[in-house]
């Protein structure tokens, strides 16, 4: 039989998973006109104490999943110019080696 692929990306990994989510976006729910991506044209970036950062891409939804080497990291959002980055932002979030890390962002625009 063939070896199962371990689901972890390698030695001193782990993944971080999660959702951001922004909203509202206009002030009738839902928005009548489309709305903009707002979400796969932003990116975390996880920053370390010793400087050195990653980037993790949003998908459509705000959702996002990577691979990312085990430590802390403070979290935050290119392009955040809501009201709510402010509050929301930077968090902190420790990476577990083979384990996933959830991390939850919610980013209230102000909109009303």
């Amino acid at each position: 039989p063939r070896p199962v692929p371990s689901p972890w990306p390698g030695e001193g990994m782990g993944v971080l998973y999660g959702q951001v989510r922004i909203g509202p976006l206009c002030p009738v729910e839902p928005c009548p006109n489309p709305t903009p991506d707002v979400y796969s044209s932003r990116s975390l970036i996880l920053e370390t104490e010793a400087g050195k950062s990653v980037e993790v891409p949003l998908m459509q939804d705000g959702w996002f999943k990577a691979p990312v080497a085990v430590g802390v990291y403070i979290v935050t959002l290119t392009n955040c110019d809501f009201l709510g980055c402010k509050t929301a932002l930077p968090r902190k979030v420790e990476v577990v080696a083979d384990g996933v890390t959830i991390l939850e962002i919610d980013i209230d625009t102000g909109i009303r």
